[in-house]
């Protein structure tokens, strides 16, 4: 059986990869692996082979090629792989124009630049060229939705693994049709796809295969090795701020968000730790985030890389806006702080996993913090099937597995 994985990088490609991983050890299965932007780096880190834009099964005509030259001057920034960028900009953009017109095409891109494109036909050809019998990718609008797009109007099976909450591309995955089978990160995003319409028996929660790791336990040792090495004495109460950006607007809704949100945030917590002689504060700025003049205590420390899983069974509460992290920090089996007053706070079903304590203003943050560091049960995991996320996907890909072979 030969599989195609199509992946973008960050979150995507990392939630892919375990499964990826698994299947190498599995007989009479081939897979390939079309990487997307920074999927191509992370694979080159972790060993695996696959293929880009810059060396498709097939070669790219010098149209193509010419074509991508063209709109690649035309980049106000050029910090991506110029090779890559060529045959990717060409492919697409041909596509476009073969499928909208020269002149609507150019419009399109004039107005929405890459957003607009949808490679379609590009995919369909990566399908029937390698002789790919089940197509697996994630959530991404663009060359992923196009991927599963494709494998669907061909008659191929595909498998789509939500890696979040999938609140607005739940849009179109939750028509039916597209993909066998969708993968999903919990109970909620279920309910939603089936709400919208999918029906229940193509949804299988699963979990997310990049989670499985902060199930896993760590020693007391190891906790008291990292607190040793930053400082941190053993009778402090370390909280963990992950912070991510705010929007001005919320990118579907339209509704206004507060930018320093994360920089108040991070204010106010100084201010409790100044007051709290007990408390110690570990602060994670998203990769994004540039965070200038922040006051150092004497009691805090700066993120500088640290092991996330290590950091997580370190801390005894964390606090977030939004970020991937909070989940992580629950499937750890921590309590955690939402700032409900973020514009996306109602797109996260931290619900799902655990203890969560939503406020609605910065003036709840103290209570809040001491509720949670007084709790004295462990947060508990909800639903057990979460436990082995790359283990229950695999399963999905046997069911197809066994139905090929049968053919």
């Amino acid at each position: 059986m030969k599989i195609l994985f199509v992946a973008y990088g960050g979150g995507h490609i990392a939630a892919l990869t375990p499964v990826i991983k698994a299947l190498k050890n599995q007989k009479d299965i081939e897979f390939s692996v079309f990487a997307l932007t920074t999927a191509q780096t992370f694979l080159e880190k972790e060993k695996i082979d696959f293929f880009s834009y810059t060396n498709l099964p097939f070669p790219s005509t010098p149209h193509i090629l010419n074509r991508g030259e063209e709109l690649f001057s035309q980049l106000s920034e050029q910090k991506v792989n110029r090779e890559e960028s060529i045959h990717y900009l060409g492919w697409n953009m041909v596509e476009l124009e073969e499928t909208y017109g020269v002149e609507e095409a150019g419009n399109m891109y004039a107005k929405r630049g890459r957003h607009c494109f949808f490679p379609i036909q590009l995919m369909k050809k990566i399908i029937k060229t390698c002789g790919i019998d089940l197509v697996i990718s994630t959530n991404s609008p663009r060359s992923e939705q196009a991927a599963l797009t494709a494998a669907s109007e061909l008659g191929v099976p595909s498998i789509c693994l939500v890696d979040g909450f999938a609140k607005y591309e739940s849009e179109w995955i939750s028509h039916p049709g597209f993909s066998s089978k969708v993968c999903v990160l919990s109970n909620s995003v279920k309910d939603n796809l089936v709400a919208m319409g999918r029906p229940a028996q193509d949804i299988v929660v699963t979990g997310n295969p990049a989670f499985d790791i902060f199930y896993s336990p760590l020693s007391k040792e190891k906790i008291n090795q990292f607190k040793k090495e930053n400082g941190i004495p053993e009778d402090k109460k370390v909280i963990v701020y992950a912070s991510n950006p705010e929007s001005e607007v919320h990118l579907y809704n339209g509704r206004k968000g507060d930018v320093l949100l994360p920089e108040k945030v991070l204010e106010k917590l100084i201010i409790l730790l100044e007051k709290q002689e007990d408390y110690f504060l570990i602060f994670r700025p998203h990769p994004s985030q540039i965070f200038k003049n922040v006051f150092l205590s004497e009691r805090m420390l700066f993120d500088h890389k640290f092991d996330l899983l290590t950091l997580l069974h370190a801390s005894d509460v964390v606090v977030t806006l939004t970020s991937t992290v909070g989940l992580q920090a629950q499937i750890a089996g921590k309590p955690l702080i939402c700032i409900n007053s973020s514009v996306y706070a109602a797109d996260i079903f931290y619900e799902d996993f655990g203890y969560v304590n939503r406020i609605n203003c910065l003036a709840e943050l103290n209570d809040s913090l001491s509720i949670a560091l007084t709790r004295n049960d462990q947060n508990k995991i909800k639903k057990l099937n979460f436990l082995n996320a790359t283990q229950n996907i695999l399963e999905v890909i046997n069911s197809f597995i066994k139905k090929h072979s049968i053919r």
